[in-house]
């Protein structure tokens, strides 16, 4: 069974999912009930395409990463937004703003890679120098390869 949030307009009151409704993630903000709290979530880029020939590996993915010495961790310093959308991360980002934004009064997580994202893990791999050896390879001009992410995110971001 759904909850639904009333919406009264001039016209007739209108029932949404209570998901959806803005304000509840509003309210939680401004209390700071979503300090110090963050998201996890995965993502799996298609291979990079062979068209796509950039002096760095990582630019043919789509994103520009650094390592985060406290943590075992890479920080997403730049994605691709390049109209083209050639890149896996832009593909990627592209696909996550549609499933998000279905309608007027339907929204969802966007799990869209953006700057400030920590990259947890890469194809299993949780050492920045792993990670990073991981990504290079899945970049490679002459065999790409899928590559999987899990991503660490704050809630309030």
């Amino acid at each position: 069974k759904h909850q639904f949030c009333e919406r009264h307009t001039s016209a007739m009151p209108s029932r949404q999912r209570a998901s959806s409704c803005p304000s509840q993630a509003n309210l939680l903000r401004q209390r700071g009930d979503l300090q110090g709290t963050s998201a996890r979530f995965n993502v799996q880029l298609n291979k990079p395409s062979p068209a796509i020939i950039r002096a760095e590996p990582l630019h043919r993915l789509g994103m520009e990463v650094k390592r985060d010495d406290p943590s075992s961790r890479l920080v997403v310093e730049g994605i691709d937004n390049h109209p083209r959308h050639r890149t896996p991360v832009a593909q990627w980002n592209i696909m996550e703003e549609r499933q998000a934004d279905r309608g007027e009064n339907e929204h969802h997580q966007n799990l869209a890679i953006k700057a400030g994202d920590r990259i947890k893990a890469v194809n299993d791999a949780n050492s920045n120098t792993l990670m990073i050896g991981a990504l290079e390879a899945a970049a490679d001009g002459v065999s790409p390869r899928i590559v999987n992410l899990e991503v660490s995110r704050d809630i309030s971001n």
